[in-house]
């Protein structure tokens, strides 16, 4: 059954975006350019030769839909019994056999899908651009219901047992029940500056986790949305207002009893997740997901530099700053001993955990893979930027 629930939009990224684009006109910041069009004015690093150790095998490739938006959304498929979900920017949904790519279903919204997948309840959860957040049967692409939320939808949908939290480009937070009802809303005070796009929360027991557009990491009950409290990731710093952003795209990670968070032109902090103590921070800029395992933390500079610190004392084990320099790496991907990044002309690399050495690469995306890679046992799913989804397996 369908269901439609009623709210009013708000036109505020469009209006964020154009004081963004003044403030970069005015202050000639090339940073905050390239994250707008994925572009660069730096030319990107020159593939290196080097010795394979591991092959990087592909296995099906399905055009999803057509994804060349103006700005384009970090969209990222969803796998559940052995079904892979991926949705398109020009509003195609396709659910696909994750084995061989084979097609189960397809349905065109015909609306420009901004935020997704999301599972729950049985259910597909897409935002779009015009502030709906809709829900699609998983078993046949069936419309469930469609709620308006306040704004457009900048962040993948997070899905608890009882909740549906929903991040919009106007800085606001809405908690829905699994029916799409409204439940609770909070909004925040935007910066007319800022990076296009938002976190995407985490949960944690019954409390959601996000960073923000200050440079905090704030912590709410899931429940009601309520405030629970908030922690400085970076403080603002310089006399232009492009020197004093410290905006996050980034997702807060919960990795071994420690919350990582990080920030844009801000820093990298580590939090004791049972005392709420900062364990370590250091001055860091980035605007793409953190990864972990037990080793080391990665983080993706601004520049295409990748870092790998010591999870619990800040202390860095590498780094590798020139082999993969501006080449708009995605989010890392770590992959047993091996960790997994794409990038602006849809190779993915793969580098020893131990040493940050490469030792695979292939071609693998029709163009960019700026979103992030998703892993299901021993085969990775990516889609790039065209719209194009990859199977791929690593092998010895």
């Amino acid at each position: 059954m369908k269901r439609r629930n009623q709210a009013k939009p708000t036109t505020w990224s469009v209006i964020r975006l154009a004081g963004l684009l003044l403030a970069i006109s005015l202050s000639g910041c090339v940073g905050l350019i390239d994250r707008i069009s994925g572009s660069s004015l730096n030319p990107p690093a020159p593939l290196v030769k080097f010795k394979a150790e591991k092959t990087i095998v592909s296995l099906w490739q399905r055009r999803v839909g057509d994804s060349s938006a103006a700005w384009q959304p970090a969209l990222v498929p969803a796998v559940a019994q052995n079904v892979i979900y991926a949705a398109a920017a020009d509003g195609q949904v396709r659910a696909l056999d994750a084995t061989t790519g084979a097609l189960n279903w397809r349905i065109d919204l015909q609306t420009p899908i901004t935020a997704g997948v999301s599972l729950g309840g049985g259910n597909i959860i897409l935002g779009t651009q015009d502030g709906e957040v809709i829900a699609l049967s998983a078993q046949d692409g069936t419309e469930q219901w469609r709620t308006t939320v306040s704004s457009s939808v900048s962040a993948r949908p997070v899905v608890a047992p009882n909740r549906i939290v929903i991040v919009t480009a106007d800085g606001s937070l809405t908690g829905l029940n699994l029916a799409g009802e409204q439940q609770w809303y909070n909004t925040t005070h935007l910066p007319l500056l800022g990076l296009q796009g938002m976190s995407t929360p985490v949960i944690q027991d019954d409390q959601l986790l996000q960073t923000t557009t200050q440079g905090q990491l704030v912590i709410r009950q899931l429940a009601t949305g309520e405030l629970f409290s908030n922690i400085a990731i970076a403080l603002p710093t310089g006399r232009s207002v492009v020197q004093r952003l410290v905006d996050s795209d980034t997702d807060p990670l919960i990795h071994q009893g420690m919350i990582y968070a990080a920030t844009y032109q801000g820093g990298l902090i580590a939090i004791d997740a049972q005392l709420g103590l900062i364990r370590w921070q250091q001055p860091f800029s980035t605007y793409r997901n953190l990864a972990a395992d037990e080793h080391n933390l990665y983080a993706v500079g601004e520049d295409s530099s990748l870092w790998a610190f010591a999870p619990q004392t800040g202390a860095l084990n590498w780094e590798q700053t020139e082999l993969l320099q501006h080449r708009a790496i995605s989010d890392p991907l770590v992959l047993e001993d091996a960790l997994v990044l794409g990038d602006l002309e849809g190779y993915l690399h793969l580098l020893a955990a131990d040493d940050g050495r490469l030792i695979a690469r292939q071609l693998v995306g029709q163009a960019a893979i700026s979103a992030g890679l998703v892993r299901v046992d021993d085969i990775l799913y990516v889609q790039d930027d065209a719209g194009y989804l990859s199977a791929v397996r690593v092998t010895d």
